[in-house]
C-alpha cells in the first residue's frame, strides 16, 4: 500500500515537471518583478521546478540593476513560492520567495535613486499579498564603511491589516568590529490614503546567542512619498551598555534606563534622530545623525561621547572615576559656533 502510495507520488512530480513549463513562469517573474520597480531582473541559470513544500520555480545567479550599473542585489540562487492554480492559468501570482546568498549593494541602490528623473509625485505605496512568507539564508547588506553579513531572515505573511512578524539575524561589522544581533518585530502594516503605515509596532533587540534582550521598544513607522519617513519609538534597555560613558548614572533604587526617539528622515537613514535617556531623576536629550553615530558605536579609536548635538541634565555625572554633582552639559557635534550664552558645565 505504501509502495503504491509513493509510486503515485513520484508520478504526479514527474507529471508536474513535465507540464509545467519552468522557462515561461520564470521570464514572466521576472518580467513583472521589471515593470513593478523600474530595474533590470535577470537568472545565469536555466529555471528549476520545486515542488515540496510548495510549488515554486526556482532560479540561480538572480542580478537586479538599473543599466548600465553594478548589480544593486544579487543571489546565489532564488526560489519564487507560486499558488498551485498556476498550473492552469497563464496568470503567476507569487507568493512568496526564499533568496539563499543575497546580496544588496546599498551604494548601487542609492545611485540609481540619485538618477531617477523627477516625475512628480510617486503614486500610492501597495502592499504585495506575501502569503507564503519570504526567507533569507546568509545575506549581506554592503554599504561604504559597514556591512550586515550573515543576514539569515524569516518574515510571515504580509498582508495590510493583518499582524505581520519577522525574525533577522546577522552580524554588523565595521572595519575590525563585529557585533552580532537578533532583532525581532512584530507590526500590523497598512496603507492609508496611499501611505504606508506600521502600527502596533514592537522591536526586540538581543545578541544572537539568545541572551538577555538589549532593547524593547513600541511604537509606530510611517513612510508617505516623497516625504521622508517617521519613526517613533518608545522603550527600555536592559542596562547601560559598558562600553558607553557613564551619562545617565544608575539610579537606587535600580531602574533600566528608558528612552524615547524620534527619526525624521530618508528611507537610506540619512536623517537626523532626537532622542531621549531617562533613569530615575537623571535624562539626557539631543539629538544625532544615524549613520555618524553607527560609525562612532563600531570604531575602537571612537572619542568617549557620541557625535551628537543636545543637552545633559543630571544631578549626577559619572565619567571614569569622576563624579560631578548638578550637572548641565551642552553636546556639540562642532559643525555649528556655539552659542556665547551656552553652558558647557556647571558644577
Amino acid at each position: 500500500m505504501a509502495g503504491a502510495a509513493l509510486a503515485v507520488l513520484l508520478g504526479a512530480a514527474l507529471a508536474v515537471r513535465s507540464f509545467f513549463d519552468a522557462e515561461r513562469v520564470a521570464a514572466l517573474v521576472l518580467e513583472q518583478a521589471g515593470q513593478a520597480t523600474g530595474l533590470q531582473w535577470t537568472a545565469s541559470g536555466p529555471a528549476q521546478v520545486g515542488l515540496f513544500p510548495q510549488l515554486g520555480v526556482e532560479l540561480s545567479g538572480l542580478a537586479v540593476r538599473a543599466p548600465a550599473d553594478a548589480p544593486i542585489l544579487t543571489a546565489v540562487g532564488v526560489e519564487f513560492a507560486l499558488p498551485w492554480r498556476t498550473l492552469f492559468e497563464e496568470e503567476v501570482t507569487v507568493t512568496g520567495a526564499d533568496l539563499q546568498q543575497p546580496v544588496l549593494d546599498l551604494r548601487a541602490w542609492s545611485r540609481w535613486r540619485a538618477s531617477l528623473p523627477e516625475q512628480g509625485p510617486p503614486g500610492p505605496i501597495e502592499l504585495p499579498h506575501i502569503t507564503g512568507g519570504v526567507s533569507v539564508t546568509d545575506g549581506q547588506i554592503v554599504s561604504g564603511d559597514w556591512q550586515l553579513v550573515e543576514i539569515a531572515l524569516d518574515a510571515g505573511t504580509l498582508r495590510a491589516g493583518r499582524r505581520f512578524e519577522l525574525e533577522l539575524d546577522g552580524v554588523l561589522q565595521r572595519n575590525d568590529a563585529r557585533h552580532d544581533f537578533s532583532l525581532s518585530v512584530n507590526t500590523i502594516p497598512s496603507t492609508p490614503a496611499g501611505a504606508l503605515e506600521l502600527g502596533d509596532l514592537g522591536l526586540l533587540l538581543a545578541p544572537r546567542d539568545g541572551g538577555e534582550p538589549w532593547l524593547e521598544a513600541n511604537g509606530r513607522f510611517g513612510l508617505r512619498l516623497p516625504t521622508p519617513v517617521e519613526l517613533t519609538l518608545s522603550g527600555r534597555l536592559a542596562r547601560w551598555p559598558p562600553q558607553w560613558p557613564g551619562l545617565l548614572p544608575a539610579s537606587d533604587p535600580p531602574q533600566a534606563p528608558r528612552f524615547d526617539l524620534e527619526y525624521l528622515g530618508t528611507p537610506d537613514l540619512q536623517g537626523d534622530l532626537v532622542f531621549a535617556l531617562h533613569r530615575g531623576a537623571e535624562s539626557l536629550r539631543g539629538r544625532f545623525a544615524l549613520g555618524d553615530v553607527a560609525g562612532w558605536l563600531t570604531d575602537p579609536q571612537a572619542t568617549p561621547l557620541p557625535p551628537a548635538t543636545g543637552q545633559l541634565e543630571a544631578g549626577r555625572l559619572v565619567f571614569d572615576t569622576i563624579q560631578l554633582q548638578g550637572v548641565r552639559v551642552r553636546l556639540d557635534s562642532g559643525d555649528d559656533e556655539p552659542a556665547g550664552d551656552a553652558p558647557q558645565a556647571e558644577p
